[in-house]
C-alpha cells in the first residue's frame, strides 16, 4: 500500500516502488510556500520513479525522456473561464532526485525539497526562461528552503 498524507488542501503521495521520502516534512514545506504566496487552493505532490515520469513527459510534453519534476496547473491556458480551487499537481522523480543529490553533493532530502519547491513555484506562475526570471525564481526557492530550515 502506498502512503499518502493529507492536510486540508494538500495531498502528498509516494508512488515510487522502492524509495522512501518523509511525507510529513514535505507537507509542512508545501504549507509554508502556499501560506507565503497567500494561496489556498488544493495541491497534489506525487513522488514517482523514472519510468512513471517518462510516460507523463512523453504524453503531455511530447518529450520521450525522464526529468526531475513536472508541474501540471489547473489554471494554465488563457481560454479557461471557470475558476478552480485546485492549483495543480507536482510530480517529483525520486530516481532523478537521488542522482542530482549525488551529483551536486547534497542530501537526498534537500534535493527532494528543492524539486517540490521548484514545481510549486511553476504552478504559481514563476518561470526561468530568461536569466532575470531564473534568478528571481532561484531567490524564491532559496527563501522557502531557508525559511523551512529556520522553523
Amino acid at each position: 500500500m502506498k502512503k499518502a498524507v493529507y492536510h486540508n488542501n494538500i495531498e502528498v503521495a509516494n508512488l515510487h516502488p522502492r524509495q522512501k521520502v518523509f511525507l510529513t516534512g514535505i507537507k509542512k514545506l508545501v504549507q509554508k510556500i502556499l501560506e507565503g504566496e497567500k494561496r489556498s487552493e488544493k495541491l497534489n505532490i506525487v513522488f514517482v520513479d523514472d519510468k512513471f515520469i517518462r510516460r507523463l513527459n512523453r504524453k503531455f510534453t511530447k518529450r520521450n525522456l525522464s526529468t526531475d519534476v513536472l508541474s501540471f496547473g489547473m489554471k494554465e491556458g488563457k481560454k479557461i473561464r471557470a475558476e478552480f480551487d485546485i492549483l495543480g499537481d507536482v510530480y517529483v522523480n525520486l530516481d532523478q532526485a537521488k542522482k542530482n543529490a549525488k551529483s551536486f553533493g547534497q542530501r537526498f532530502e534537500d534535493e527532494v525539497k528543492l524539486l517540490v519547491t521548484h514545481g510549486i513555484l511553476h504552478l504559481l506562475g514563476y518561470e526561468h526562461k530568461s536569466k532575470k526570471k531564473a534568478l528571481f525564481m532561484r531567490k524564491k526557492e532559496d527563501f522557502y528552503l531557508n525559511f523551512k530550515k529556520g522553523n
